[in-house]
């Protein structure tokens, strides 16, 4: 909510990010993290988890300290959903959730990486993973 602007600064850039190899790693990276959460809460078959893995393994990018750093990511999300069903069994988890909230935020959209809403709480968690620009994840209001 907090960095919409950066949108008008990144139109008026001369070079645009949208894909270099920062960006498609980042990319990457959160297509490996969706595919172990939705493996790790049966919301895929075994089949297509490993079918899927193969793909993301073959990748030029991928590396191993990519799939260490999404495993810290995908344990603390399933920490975090686990709390929240123990304090209320109706919690929910959304992956990859597209969000619009343009109708109260000027160009307030996107995809959430996860949302766990419990107890009248709304959880968002952001997967922060590439190189490049540096983006650090604490006190981050993005």
């Amino acid at each position: 909510m907090n960095c919409t602007p950066s949108v008008r600064l990144e139109e008026s850039a001369k070079v645009k990010d949208t894909d270099s190899v920062y960006a498609r790693e980042g990319t990457l990276a959160h297509e490996l993290a969706e595919l172990e959460l939705r493996s790790s809460l049966e919301l895929i078959n075994a089949e297509t988890y490993d079918f899927r893995l193969q793909e993301i393994q073959a990748n030029e990018l991928y590396s191993e300290d990519m799939a260490e750093q999404v495993e810290k990511y995908t344990t603390y999300v399933l920490d975090q959903y686990e709390a929240a069903k123990n304090r209320n069994s109706d919690a929910i988890i959304l992956i990859e959730e597209k969000t619009d909230l343009t109708n109260i935020i000027e160009e307030g959209y996107g995809t959430l990486d996860d949302v766990i809403i419990a107890d009248k709480i709304l959880a968002v968690t952001d997967l922060k993973y590439g190189k490049g620009i540096r983006v650090d994840a604490t006190e981050n209001p993005q």
